[in-house]
């Protein structure tokens, strides 16, 4: 987030040999069949067996001694070959003579002594013979036809002016001579003359005081590079006049020491001499200082230095002047400073006002009370202070006061705290960028940042939330809150111009789906790899996102999986699915209710007006009759036959058809069945008619066929059917007995089969589909039998006595808490119990295996004396994943008990309880509950009354507790 404003020629080595080595190399990344890596391998020699189409092949740090033509003639395609760090000692120049594509040769940390010149591929842009033996510089005039040559290494014990000649007129990016070996012969000064290059990097021996008193001439040299400077007071002057004849000319803006010991009058001795230079850029990289440091004079002339940046020093000095050490930098008259990676614990102000712009401490030992009531910065615009020891935001505040111009400001990795009691920061009012990652920051933060602050920077702190209240972020553009504790996504209302927002690895598991339309303005969104909870609640939240545009949810789908429940947990967002039925609750209960009420209605109304249980007895004994007589043929059932005919009659008309019918039918051997006297006792009357009918030749009766006659006879003329409607009266059913035919009436639903048959089965249809859906979705057994072992065990506690209940205790507590205080329950509340005896479980170790949840956590209520709650907003705004604790909390959430401990660690607004929890709502309104203090100074008073609370003997054994995933 802070972008350093430093030289962009940090390195010319970076920019001039590290294109030149992987530019190459990158054109064939995406082709791994033209790239051969055998490093490492301890090769002897090079492979025989080699692709033919290679391209890039290295061969490095192997053990290969000798170069034939053989070896890679046939590699007619090749552009790179790195043979570094092996034993080649001679080398024929004529071996590449077929690789005419040949861009990139390094044969550097060898044992070349010689080689023999010959044309070579004009190809060439990088060619590297450093860190070998070679006496002098190994040039050969065929280099000279080498046109796009840019990078070349040589190494050499000796120098001569000329030795440079062949490739005077190359306009090369940059030369590195190694001169690790080199000696001077007594009284000869030895020159070199190099025409053109852009970068010289010369390597001296490492271990050996500076002498190099070769005067080393540079027509257009840009950046120069010292590598292994070894001096002491004696040698410094040495080095000294070594460089006025590099540092002289007004194109070298970019100089670098590196790997510099030195003791510090050197040092100061060093600067003096470049203040004055044309040099823009200096830098020293991995400085020792030696001996002693004292007070030196330095005059800060006019210069056109712009940056100096020292970074890894190494103070071997123990006993010093500080002022002597911190003046020497304080004062510079220069726009950049960077002091990195020292061990420098403090800088001083400085005493007149500053032209510095950028100042960069990083990783030293800095405290709070750095450029404290310092007034002289003003003109400072960026400060980075990472990684030092400051501990007080309040007191980083006041540093910034007189800094009237600063805009960058980077206090990351330190042990920031903020305690309000302190009273309000004091920021200076210029400040837009703050980074205060990677410290100890809590919600009071957001009261102590810069007025204008555009961009801030907290991940990787101890954040739960944005207080609501907060004022003064109204500028804020972008905001970074990766990796705290946050449980909900904040919306925009205090954030009105928002348009990033950072809040990946929290622990966020129900994002709120109107994040976007509180946000307008949001251009970008990292929310990812957080433990998100499939629910409901996220359905809304993964529409939402759906109806973004896909550059504004970044990491999305990959990096957004959910982590709750079990079965879902791995699934993208994407393809997480819920049906309406099952987050809808008004809709869940209409699918429930309507059917079951439509299908009771049903019911109620066959019942009590068609007497439907009459009708299904009497089609279920006709259909038993129907079914036997379809097994007996014919020709048996007429053998059967017993009567001439059965008479159905009214009991009114009983008087005429006993004087007058049967008589008269009987005198002619007619034989008549009676239910009078042919009905079997014991069977029930519509098998008794029906035995009769069988059992003669003619009929009778009421029912639906004779419901169609009825209406045939009402749509012809009285006139037709003589005696209507008088002589036509029902026999049958008994119900309808003398019923005139006319006054017969029977529903459509008593003579539809088919229209019964849906009234009844499709009301059936729809509540076993209900009842599917509850089982599937969800898991309505589970509840069912969570009810029940709830029910089981409230029954055995009325059972059983006060007393006996006590003397099954085994535990002091029971623990409930949310999984997002997990590190807090683990690291401070169980060991400060556990250390006084008190016995609390955890579900990893008390737990019976082949029990269910609802039945451990039944019996830890039950065994324990006291439960506690450890609230917080992650408690009481999830949805408790299973519902698990939902019965063993209403277990402890009732009037009078004195079992209920609540430990408030950290502070809950009302309106954020949700309405389930109406007792607890209640309770906290009621009860005292313990409240975790932020001061360590309270803490003991906090586990003194806990520990109070809980005081009981036991006369049980082990404890349970169940660990709440809430």
């Amino acid at each position: 987030m802070i972008k350093d404003k430093e030289s962009p020629i940090r390195s010319c080595h970076f920019v001039y040999i590290v294109a030149l080595v992987f530019g190459t190399i990158i054109q064939f990344s995406d082709e791994s069949e033209f790239v051969v890596d055998m490093s490492k391998t301890s090769l002897v020699h090079v492979p025989k067996d080699l692709p033919p189409n290679t391209k890039v092949l290295d061969l490095s740090q192997n053990n290969i001694s000798e170069l034939h033509l053989s070896d890679v003639s046939f590699l007619s395609g090749l552009k790179v070959l790195r043979l570094s760090h092996n034993r080649i000692q001679g080398l024929d120049i004529s071996i590449f003579k077929f690789n005419h594509d040949l861009e990139y040769l390094d044969l550097s940390h060898n044992q070349l002594q010689k080689i023999s010149c010959h044309p070579i591929t004009t190809s060439l842009k990088h060619l590297d013979l450093s860190f070998n033996d070679f006496d002098a510089l190994p040039i050969c005039k065929e280099f000279g036809n080498l046109t796009q040559l840019n990078f070349l290494g040589l190494s050499a014990t000796k120098l001569e002016q000329l030795d440079l000649l062949p490739v005077a007129h190359l306009h090369l990016s940059c030369i590195l001579l190694d001169l690790e070996d080199y000696y001077m012969k007594e009284n000869k000064k030895e020159s070199l003359q190099i025409l053109n290059t852009k970068k010289l990097h010369l390597v001296f021996h490492p271990n050996s005081f500076f002498s190099v008193q070769v005067k080393i001439s540079v027509n257009s040299l840009g950046c120069l590079q010292l590598t292994n400077i070894k001096v002491n007071d004696d040698n410094c002057q040495v080095l000294l006049k070594f460089l006025s004849e590099l540092t002289g000319r007004p194109t070298l803006l970019n100089f670098t020491l590196n790997h510099m010991e030195t003791t510090w009058k050197c040092l100061v001795k060093v600067f003096q001499f470049l203040w004055p230079k044309p040099v823009e850029y200096l830098n020293i990289y991995n400085l020792t200082i030696v001996k002693s440091i004292n007070e030196e004079d330095f005059t800060y002339y006019k210069t056109t230095l712009k940056s100096l940046k020292i970074e890894y020093v190494t103070n071997e000095v123990f006993i010093f002047s500080q002022t002597a050490l911190y003046t020497v930098f304080s004062e510079m008259n220069i726009p950049m400073l960077t002091i990195s990676d020292t061990p420098f614990i403090h800088m001083l102000c400085p005493q007149e006002p500053s032209t510095f712009k950028f100042l960069n401490f990083t990783q030293n030992a800095f405290t709070d009370s750095v450029f404290q009531n310092c007034d002289t910065l003003t003109r400072l615009e960026t400060l980075i202070l990472q990684k030092n020891e400051l501990k007080d935001l309040f007191k980083t505040s006041l540093m910034t006061k007189g800094m009237l111009s600063l805009e960058t400001l980077d206090v990351s990795w330190n042990s920031l705290e903020y305690d309000r009691r302190n009273g309000n920061c004091t920021w200076v009012g210029s400040i837009v960028v703050l980074n205060l990652s990677s410290n100890a920051l809590t919600d009071s933060v957001f009261r102590c940042l810069p007025p204008r602050i555009k961009v801030l920077d907290l991940h990787n702190n101890r954040i739960r939330s944005i207080p609501k209240d907060v004022t003064g972020l109204e500028t804020l553009q972008e905001l970074n809150l990766a990796s705290n504790s946050l449980a909900h996504l904040p919306g925009c209302g205090i954030l009105s111009s928002l348009s990033i927002l950072i809040i990946d690895y929290n622990s966020i598991s129900s994002p709120s789906a109107d994040f976007f339309q509180s946000c307008q303005k949001i251009r970008s969104l990292k929310a990812g790899n957080n433990p998100f909870q499939c629910s409901c609640e996220l359905r809304e939240f993964i529409q939402s996102v759906g109806q973004v545009s896909s550059d504004v949810v970044e990491g999305w789908p990959e990096s957004y999986k959910c982590d709750y429940p079990e079965s879902y947990q791995g699934t993208p967002l994407k393809d997480f699915h819920v049906s309406e039925l099952s987050c809808n609750t008004a809709l869940l209960i209409v699918t429930i209710v309507v059917p079951g009420l439509v299908l009771a209605v049903a019911v109620t109304v066959l019942c009590i007006y068609l007497d439907l249980p009459w009708y299904l007895r009497m089609v279920c004994q006709w259909t038993q009759t129907r079914r036997r007589a379809r097994n007996v043929p014919l020709e048996e059932r007429q053998r059967t036959l017993q009567f001439h005919a059965f008479i159905s009659y009214s009991e009114h008309d009983s008087a005429w058809v006993k004087n007058e019918l049967i008589p008269n039918l009987e005198k002619e051997d007619i034989r008549i069945c009676l239910h009078e006297r042919n009905f079997v006792a014991g069977k029930s009357i519509v098998e008794n008619i029906i035995n009769c009918i069988e059992k003669r030749n003619n009929p009778f009766q009421c029912s639906c066929e004779l419901r169609e006659f009825i209406q045939s006879v009402g749509q012809v003329s009285s006139d037709v059917v003589e005696g209507w409607p008088e002589s036509y009266k029902c026999d049958y059913p008994e119900s309808y007995k003398g019923t005139p035919l006319k006054d017969f009436h029977v529903s459509e639903l008593s003579c539809n089969t088919a229209l019964l048959i849906v009234t009844i089965v499709v009301p059936g249809l729809v509540l076993a589909v209900a009842v599917t859906v509850l089982c599937i979705y969800l898991d309505l057994p589970w509840y069912l039998r969570m009810v029940c072992q709830w029910t089981q065990t409230r029954r055995r506690a009325r059972n059983v006595p006060l007393e006996e209940r006590q003397r099954t205790l085994q535990f002091h507590a029971f623990i409930s808490y949310s999984g997002h205080d997990s590190a807090w329950v683990k690291n401070e509340l169980i060991p400060n119990l556990e250390k006084e005896d008190i016995r609390i479980c955890l579900h990893e170790r008390n737990f019976v295996a082949g029990k269910s949840i609802v039945e451990n956590i039944i019996n830890c209520i039950e065994k324990s004396y006291k439960s506690i709650f450890v609230l917080s907003p992650n408690f009481v705004q999830s949805e408790w994943c299973h519902y698990e604790l939902y019965f063993a909390h209403h277990n402890l959430f009732h009037e009078g008990s004195d079992n209920l401990i609540l430990i408030l660690l950290e502070p809950i607004p009302q309106y954020s309880i949700p309405s389930s929890y109406h007792k607890l709502r209640a309770l906290m309104a009621q009860r005292t509950y313990l409240e975790w203090p932020k001061e360590k100074s309270k803490h003991g008073l906090f586990w003194a009354n806990l520990r109070a609370s809980i005081n009981i003997k036991l006369m049980g054994k082990a404890a349970e507790v169940r660990y709440t995933e809430i």
